[in-house]
């Protein structure tokens, strides 16, 4: 098995095991070795950037990518995600709005500005109800519906009150 191969196998083995910082630095060593990485390695490359929250310097390299000649989709779609984590929302909805599959994130990105719009218009009446700390928080999300459940013992229905807000579409 030749060296890169086994580096490959390692970068990739690493990346299973969220051990993005050990695959950051095969990649840097591959990087050194071969002068360049491959189209498949920039993008592994960006991705350990990524689930570093090295959002800036992910943005830069992808910049460098592309100027480089490298045209592949993900590339794109990790700066909108890059650009989503600073808080950059219209920067991550004009890349989300190139392709119809990335809508989900273009809204994500648009309830994130309406929050920030409303955050002064938010007005609570009466003492704020503190949440216990024996609350348990579930969280199910498909391609159409999130699911939110709270388990708490003896609360009944009418105890509970939710507020859906923007861009949401039902409260149970």
């Amino acid at each position: 098995m030749r060296k890169s191969t086994k580096s490959a196998d390692s970068i990739t083995a690493n990346m299973l095991h969220q051990n993005y910082r050990i695959a950051l630095v095969l990649l840097a060593q591959l990087q050194q070795e071969n002068h360049k990485l491959s189209e498949v390695n920039q993008l592994q490359y960006l991705e350990c950037l990524y689930q570093t929250q090295r959002y800036y310097e992910c943005l830069e390299h992808c910049k460098k990518f592309a100027n480089a000649g490298t045209t592949r989709k993900e590339l794109i779609f990790i700066r909108g995600l890059c650009y989503y984590q600073l808080e950059q929302y219209q920067s991550a909805i004009n890349i989300f709005q190139r392709y119809p599959e990335w809508e989900r994130w273009e809204e994500k990105c648009r309830f994130m500005i309406d929050i920030d719009k409303n955050q002064d218009r938010i007005v609570q009446i009466g003492e704020p109800q503190v949440c216990p700390d024996n609350v348990k928080i579930e969280m199910y999300q498909t391609t159409k519906v999130v699911t939110v459940t709270f388990l708490l013992k003896g609360l009944l229905n009418d105890q509970l009150m939710i507020t859906p807000l923007p861009y949401s579409s039902t409260g149970r």
